[in-house]
């Protein structure tokens, strides 16, 4: 990719969580079509004026994104977000997001019965051969990133780019994740750092990938909430770990169990949570064959034995990169 091409990516990724970039991508006739934009047809899109200003503006990005929205390998599970990430960057295994997952987060302060939890929630989940996805910050995250690498992989989704400055501690579990078949992945572009605001960006592709979310421990002001409260609007189901009544580092979880999400009783109750949410796996290439001859989604998902969401969320991916087109009636074909 030209450099100047990735820099206005890179401006895109900045601005990510303030508009939905489908209609834009759409637009430019698809992500190959999005870098040869000029400002003023920005402008036109109707998209944030500040965004147009850095477009005119952006510099030339050594390294490109990993996947775009619209590319073949873009996550399907992140088009459940109204403002999904135009663009990621990736440094590890990009298979490690493919598969059943499940996204575990918590306290940074948390207690040793948090650290010892979290560290066999992570084990249990990677052992069931699924990924765990979590913050990689310190604490509950460090905790369950470390029991998935006793027994698997894991992803940590960042929220700083992949080179900007990091504790010693967080670079080590970063290195060990990668060497186990694990991945990085962060929205923003290499070098931009971590600000207060980028982590609850972070949060709410931590609750999209996952099939569900868990809390482990979490005050009642806390990101972890805000991650569980992210998962619950995209549809994810969010469970809780109780704990003891009183406790600070318990409140969270507590307020999360009076809201109505699950309760983990037992290494059981994820066991069972994985086993219900494993996708079955199928090629692309039965999607397009499906569309022979043209169906809508409904008619698609019977064909192939799928959930009509996941299909539509499939074609809507499949459109951006010009790879099926929307027909009269709600029907995909072929171009």
């Amino acid at each position: 990719m030209d450099p100047q091409v990735a820099g206005r990516w890179a401006v895109l990724a900045r601005w990510s969580d303030r508009f939905d970039p489908r209609p834009f991508i759409s637009a430019a006739g698809g992500p190959d079509g999005v870098g040869g934009l000029s400002a003023a047809q920005v402008r036109a899109l109707g998209l944030p004026p500040g965004l147009a200003r850095a477009w005119r503006e952006a510099g030339p990005l050594d390294r490109p994104p990993w996947v775009r929205l619209g590319d073949a390998s873009y996550p399907v599970s992140l088009l459940d977000l109204a403002h999904p990430p135009p663009a990621l960057w990736l440094e590890g295994d990009p298979q490690a997001l493919v598969g059943p997952a499940l996204s575990v987060v918590g306290s940074r302060s948390c207690t040793p019965y948090g650290r010892n939890l979290a560290h066999r929630i992570g084990r249990t989940v990677a052992g069931a051969a699924a990924v765990l996805v979590s913050g990689g910050a310190r604490g509950i995250d460090t905790e369950a990133h470390r029991g998935a690498l006793s027994a698997g992989r894991t992803v940590a989704v960042l929220g700083a780019g992949l080179a900007a400055p990091a504790a010693p501690a967080a670079l080590h579990l970063r290195r060990d994740i990668v060497a186990a078949g694990g991945a990085l992945v962060t929205e923003l572009p290499p070098t931009d750092p971590a600000r207060r605001w980028t982590f609850p960006r972070r949060n709410r592709l931590i609750a999209a990938l996952g099939a569900a979310t868990v809390v482990v421990e979490a005050g009642l002001r806390s990101g972890a909430r805000i991650t569980a409260r992210l998962a619950a609007d995209i549809g994810r189901d969010v469970y809780a770990v109780p704990g003891p009544v009183g406790a600070p580092a318990s409140r969270g979880c507590l307020r999360l169990l009076a809201e109505g999400a699950h309760v983990v009783e037992d290494q059981g109750t994820l066991t069972r949570l994985l086993g219900a949410t494993a996708p079955a796996s199928r090629p692309r290439d039965a999607l397009l064959a499906a569309l022979e001859p043209p169906a809508t989604a409904a008619e698609v998902a019977a064909r192939l034995g799928r959930p009509p969401a996941e299909v539509l969320k499939t074609l809507a991916l499949l459109e951006l990169a010009s790879t099926v087109r929307r027909l009269p009636g709600g029907r995909y074909g072929l171009p």
